[in-house]
């Protein structure tokens, strides 16, 4: 088992191989890559969310989701008109009805009123959202099982739709790693991508701790990875997966010692969040040191990969999600410090 020693300590700063078309900027340069800079400050919506932090995140036409395994459930929801009431805490833990062991990602279905969570551990079953009405909200075990066989949060799914889904990580129906993006169809792969960009040691660091951006048209996908400054662009076609770019901002500076993979001491936190709508990529990312993380930058790509425009927030952020009825505005999880200068989690929003 490979032992990470950087996104746990990420967590905790937030709270408190030759690749074509691929480049790479010093941290120093992002600014002068992208056409338009610009400085935005986030709203805060929300009070204190009493997490450690935020694993996933979606939008739709109503409500925030957000996955951040509160107290009492999996996923805080929230009402996007009334943002500042108390998030509904739905998806139960457990192995009965409607409960889910470990969830590892939520989205927006592609049906209205509809949502999705997949749970990475017990059947990996997909629970959905029956009623778009939170008084009278339901949660099913659809039947469905994405992936098979037993894994963790390295396994990350997305919908693309009519039934099809793109996983990234080990295909567990063998051992040992075999894969790294495959979609999938009932019981059957219809097809995979197995091409890495970095060097063979630092093939795990794609699969536990890439990110994942998926358009609404479930045509494009992008990836961004919290160890670098790489970020590659992908087209789905109906029959295979095809690199379509990459553009690395600054270098991934880790090694592996062992079954340790560690930074070094120069090493630049990358993207702790993607999103996506049907023209546009965003990250989330940091571009300094572990050691000296203050607030995000969210970058703006095309689906060519060409840089659209860096913004340069005033929060530390978890996660990003587009709202789909409006492309300016982006949510996200953030860290506010209160006067006292005590961190705190809370709901916030942008208008680009």
């Amino acid at each position: 088992m490979t032992i990470i020693l950087f996104s746990a300590a990420i967590a905790a700063a937030l709270g408190a191989g030759g690749f074509a078309g691929c480049t790479s900027q010093n941290a120093a340069d992002v600014n002068e890559i992208f056409p338009a800079v610009e400085d935005v400050r986030w709203e805060v919506l929300s009070d204190d969310l009493e997490i450690f932090g935020a694993q996933d995140m979606s939008v739709d036409d109503r409500y925030v989701y957000v996955l951040g395994k509160p107290v009492g459930g999996e996923v805080m929801i929230f009402e996007k008109a009334h943002p500042e009431k108390a998030p509904h805490i739905m998806v139960r833990r457990g192995q009965g009805p409607g409960e889910v062991v470990n969830a590892s990602g939520v989205e927006r279905g592609k049906d209205p009123g509809e949502f999705l969570v997949f749970d990475v551990e017990t059947g990996r079953l997909l629970v959905k959202l029956e009623r778009h009405n939170l008084s009278s909200l339901a949660f099913s075990h659809d039947g469905s099982r994405i992936i098979t066989g037993t894994g963790g949060d390295d396994v990350k799914i997305r919908c693309l739709g009519q039934d099809r889904y793109l996983v990234q990580g080990n295909d567990l129906r063998t051992q040992p790693l075999s894969g790294r993006y495959f979609i999938v169809s009932g019981d059957t792969i219809e097809c995979r991508y197995d091409n890495y960009p970095l060097d063979e040691d630092l093939w795990d660091l794609q699969l536990l701790h890439g990110h994942l951006a998926v358009s609404p048209d479930g045509r494009n996908f992008a990836t961004g990875n919290v160890f670098g400054g790489l970020v590659e662009f992908f087209h789905i076609n109906d029959t295979s997966i095809t690199a379509t770019g990459a553009v690395d901002l600054f270098p991934t500076l880790v090694s592996k010692q062992g079954w340790v993979y560690k930074p070094d001491d120069n090493a630049l936190v990358g993207f702790v969040s993607m999103t996506a709508d049907d023209q546009s990529v965003y990250g989330a990312f940091y571009g300094t040191p572990m050691d000296s993380i203050t607030a995000g930058h969210i970058a703006q790509w095309d689906w060519s990969g060409k840089p659209v425009r860096l913004f340069n927030t005033d929060k530390r952020i978890h996660q990003i999600a587009v709202d789909p009825t409006d492309s300016h505005t982006i949510y996200g999880i953030i860290s506010d410090e209160d006067k006292a200068g005590e961190q705190s989690i809370k709901l916030a929003k942008i208008v680009l």
